[in-house]
């Protein structure tokens, strides 16, 4: 029973509840126009949302080698492997390695009646063309099992209109598709369809299979062309163009900048506060539409950068690329060299821990301790930026701090070539 204490409160809460929404419905009603600059940015983003999604795909990839790789350490199969039944374990690789290959099958089961069924299967099995199995249990029970190497959609129409009577036989049209599940997107490059993805893929992960994108509910198919490891991108082909290409000229962002980020798996997107992007993955769209890069929890591939490796692999399949000949190491935002060298102070850089004798870096002059600000015109900070433009070839210069002073350094990144 309650105390008069507890209904005392419960009597204060109503009371206080009442004065609230009496307060509330007192209160003027809020229309748009009294926050015009929300609004503004509110059509902006969406404008901004809308210009870029013309070009970016949604793909639906096959899990790469080094993933697999990766995953088969700490396989479940593996470790319980001499207690799994031989069947068990047959049975759910097989699963497994359909649904690699987006080939899992699909099963479906309905009890028809003893007078239709002879009719039924012969018009189900009649129209199957070899992508469905049918069954039928000692329960009565249809069963039709779609085959892994040729997946369809299953349309079911009873009483077709060339047949309308109400106890005509179940009849079955399967066109020719499957379930469409991205887990990746990509940028439209150019006219001709090639498509960047922000992932490394190796060519025998993906074969001879076709490759499932979509933009909006326009779907192709594309093919492989090249991906490289160092910059962790693919480029792919479609076979029939969708969308339009991107704007793929961007720079990395100020700190403090307004940017989009697109996340390529979850295929969110949200506005953000740019800081470096240690804590982001995902594609940096900028303000007026550009594609500023791609970033990885730090290591940013900036679009203008990109260029060089996006060209080789659409004209080669692979890249070449100068070996420097130098162990490099990142300095992150809070190395505290930076508190002890002003000179370098926020700026972008990697360090020289290691110059190999007879080296590309020995002879141009690089030195241990020294720091590489610059490729061009090109902040470096990080290994992924320096694999990208070390894929320039030709005669280019390096900006080297080194002590106190800055200097330039010749360099022709086409002696040597790296192939891959």
């Amino acid at each position: 029973m309650p105390t008069r204490y507890s209904k005392q409160r419960m009597n204060n809460n109503t009371l206080k509840g009442l004065v609230l929404g009496i307060a509330l419905l007192a209160m003027p009603a809020v229309s748009r126009a009294e926050y015009p600059l929300l609004e503004q940015l509110n059509q902006q983003t969406q404008s901004l949302y809308n210009e870029v999604q013309a070009g970016i795909v949604r793909v639906q990839l096959p899990v790469p080698l080094w993933a697999r790789e990766a995953a088969a350490k700490n396989d479940p199969l593996r470790k319980w492997e001499n207690v799994v039944d031989p069947q068990v374990r047959k049975a759910i690789e097989d699963r497994r390695e359909a649904s690699l290959k987006g080939t899992q099958s699909s099963k479906l089961s309905f009890h028809i009646s003893s007078a239709t069924t002879q009719t039924t299967t012969q018009s189900a099995t009649g129209n199957v063309e070899g992508m469905w199995v049918s069954r039928q249990t000692a329960t009565g029970e249809f069963v039709l099992e779609s085959r892994g190497d040729r997946p369809g959609a299953l349309v079911i129409n009873a009483g077709a209109v060339n047949n309308p009577s109400p106890n005509a036989p179940l009849r079955l049209r399967l066109p020719v598709g499957g379930t469409f599940s991205p887990n990746n997107l990509g940028l439209v490059l150019d006219a001709s369809g090639h498509v960047l993805v922000p992932v490394y893929i190796e060519k025998e992960a993906i074969g001879q299979a076709p490759v499932r994108m979509m933009i909006g509910n326009e779907e192709t198919t594309a093919s492989f062309v090249g991906s490289d490891e160092k910059t962790q991108v693919t480029i792919l082909k479609m076979t029939k163009l969708i969308g339009r290409p991107v704007k793929l000229t961007g720079v990395r962002p100020a700190d403090g900048s307004l940017v989009m980020l697109l996340n390529p798996t979850g295929g969110a997107g949200k506005l953000s506060l740019w800081t470096g992007g240690e804590r982001e993955y995902g594609v940096v769209v900028a303000l007026d539409g550009t594609i500023s890069g791609i970033v990885r929890y730090g290591q940013f591939l900036a679009g203008s950068a990109s260029r060089p490796v996006i060209d080789q692999l659409i004209k080669l399949g692979v890249v070449q690329r100068a070996v420097l000949g130098a162990r490099l190491t990142e300095i992150r935002a809070d190395d505290p060299v930076r508190r002890q060298l002003l000179q370098l102070a926020d700026r972008p850089a990697l360090l020289v821990d290691e110059v190999t004798p007879g080296s590309l870096a020995e002879r141009v002059g690089l030195q241990r301790g020294d720091f590489i600000l610059e490729m061009g015109a090109e902040p470096i900070g990080d290994l992924t930026t320096w694999a990208a433009l070390s894929a320039r070839g030709g005669q280019t210069t390096l900006t080297v701090l080194r002590g106190e002073q800055a200097q330039r350094v010749s360099i022709n990144l086409g002696t040597t070539p790296e192939k891959q």
